[in-house]
């Protein structure tokens, strides 16, 4: 079962342009869509008596807005549409990498910190060993 999701941009004019698509169409994408075929029909249909003061629906041919729609539904065609939408993914992802990054240099850092307390526990041991053994080779 297929979820769909109907957009709607209604002029002042009073034209409405309506696109159904998949619930996984980009919301950005679909709006452009409505823009452009605004746009289309009123530069294509340039004689607004046709569709003002209609109370019923009629058909108006418009191929240009049958072009717009083949154009849309190739995404190689959305000219760059989700741009910033891939930009934002690719920064939150970055911002992810560098964070775990920090955190595991933080925690390195504890590691090395711990490290160095113990080498310089060691190097005291190792003193008070030698200093020990010296003691007990000099009694001999």
């Amino acid at each position: 079962h297929q979820v769909y999701v109907c957009n709607v941009r209604v002029t002042q004019t009073g034209l409405a342009f309506v696109v159904v698509c998949d619930e996984k169409f980009p919301l950005k994408v679909a709006f452009k869509f409505l823009k452009e075929a605004n746009e289309v029909f009123i530069n294509n249909v340039r004689d607004d008596t046709e569709w003002r003061g209609v109370t019923k629906d009629i058909n108006i041919k418009c191929e240009a807005l049958n072009v717009l729609m083949k154009k849309y539904q190739d995404p190689r065609n959305w000219d760059g549409v989700d741009k910033i939408e891939d930009i934002k993914k690719e920064l939150d992802e970055t911002k992810e990498i560098v964070q775990d990054t920090i955190d595991k240099l933080l925690a390195r850092s504890d590691s090395l910190d711990d490290l160095m307390q113990q080498s310089e526990d060691l190097s005291i041991s190792s003193k008070a060993f030698l200093k020990r053994s010296e003691e007990l080779n000099s009694t001999c």
